[in-house]
């Protein structure tokens, strides 16, 4: 549940995400919510897709948040 996961995220220095995680959400529109909590968070995305497809779309969205 993604809930919990924002609940205690504050708690954390960095975190692995994976860009693809379900149909309801993705690990960009995660990454922007626990950015919202914690700014000083590093997130590292991890993918087996082709990551440049998805380089401008993440530093956008997370340099919004």
């Amino acid at each position: 549940n993604y809930e919990q996961v924002l609940q205690s995220i504050y708690e954390y220095d960095f975190v692995f995400m994976d860009i693809e995680l379900d149909h309801n959400t993705n690990g960009i529109e995660l990454a922007c919510k626990i950015r919202d909590i914690n700014k000083d968070i590093k997130i590292i995305f991890m993918s087996s897709y082709f990551l440049s497809f998805y380089k401008f779309e993440t530093s956008h969205s997370l340099n919004e948040s």
